[in-house]
């Protein structure tokens, strides 16, 4: 498809909805899990993404509108089903953490991988839909004030909150085996297969993966950063002059201080003690470098996300699912943090 024929295509509030440092292989398979998993085992559908891998990061786009929907019709199915409904989607998350981690224990080398690959895809491509789902649950019901079913909704998020903390590590152990078996940096169906979507040079820089109403494209870094830089200008044009930034409280607390802003995780290790971390999520693996942080700022999460969970233990400020903070502050930006208002203001 052409470029610009994909660009008139692309819905109005098509947004980045995160950056993550997985691999190309792990884009191949969790893109197909937003264009046909979600459809086969929730009944939602999502209408276009696009996945943009480039300088070991990966930046995911999709419209904001059907995001919502999706963390709505799933939030509300487990508020109105009784509690079972919401148990059986942490213990099929559970189920899929187990098999993925006996599958790494029994598939040690390359060739083992080749043989068991459908199944490994098939499976890792349904855990995620299992991932998104009990987060998304969460992280909508977390959001509500319910003065009604107090209870039920306590019992709901702990227990989507303890088989979110158990499948944690999933996402990193796999990039770890990928890298292992030199295998990251190749589309799932080119594994083991002699033809290449893109040559080692093309694909150098990065490449795109597109799915839209069910067709995948798999788009040139030039092609990639073409539609990006469409989408992040036409969006960018909304966010200018503001001052504030509203987003959910992780932990309480007051902070003053200078922003910190990080995209790319190798930056993580420059921070220094004190700084306000601005970041579009926390992962696990960078928590010694954000135990140095005075207070934490994320675009995307809710109350389960990473960064919540860490802030809490160590009771550092946290807002998260700004949506907006690493568009709008920049590094050496002084900002005021007040969790009572759950505001970010921008003092200079």
């Amino acid at each position: 498809m052409n470029i610009n024929k994909i660009i008139k295509s692309i819905p109005k509030n098509y947004s980045k909805h995160a950056i993550r440092d997985i691999s190309l292989l792990t884009n191949s398979i969790f893109a197909e899990t937003y264009d046909f998993c979600f459809k086969k085992e929730f009944s939602i559908e999502f209408s276009s993404t696009f996945w943009f891998i480039g300088n070991n990061l990966t930046r995911f786009y999709r419209s904001q509108t059907e995001q919502d929907n999706f963390a709505k019709v799933l939030g509300e199915r487990s508020l109105r089903r009784k509690i079972g409904h919401t148990r059986n989607l942490a213990k099929k998350l559970i189920e899929y953490t187990d098999w993925f981690y006996g599958f790494l224990k029994k598939n040690k080398k390359l060739d083992d991988f080749l043989k068991n690959k459908k199944e490994f895809v098939d499976n890792y491509r349904i855990f995620f839909a299992y991932h998104q789902t009990v987060y998304w649950t969460g992280d909508y019901i977390s959001k509500l004030s319910l003065k009604k079913n107090k209870e039920k909704t306590k019992k709901i998020i702990k227990i989507l909150d303890k088989a979110y903390k158990y499948n944690e590590m999933v996402i990193p152990d796999a990039e770890k085996y990928f890298k292992k078996l030199k295998i990251d940096k190749f589309l799932y169906d080119e594994i083991g297969d002699s033809y290449k979507f893109f040559s080692e040079k093309e694909r150098k820089n990065g490449l795109g993966i597109l799915f839209i109403k069910g067709k995948r494209t798999i788009l040139s870094w030039k092609d990639s950063k073409k539609l990006e830089d469409f989408i992040e200008k036409r969006n960018k044009e909304c966010l200018k002059g503001i001052k504030e930034i509203k987003g959910i409280v992780a932990q309480k607390g007051k902070f003053k201080g200078k922003v910190y802003l990080v995209k790319d995780f190798k930056n993580l290790k420059n921070i220094k003690k004190g700084m306000v971390l601005v970041t579009p999520q926390t992962r696990p693996q960078f928590n010694k470098f954000i135990k140095q942080a005075g207070a934490i700022i994320t675009d995307e999460g809710g109350l389960l996300c990473h960064a919540s969970m860490l802030a809490r233990e160590l009771k550092i400020p946290c807002i998260v699912g700004t949506k907006i903070a690493t568009k709008v502050l920049k590094t050496g930006n002084r900002v005021e943090i007040d969790s009572k208002k759950r505001l970010i203001k921008i003092i200079k």
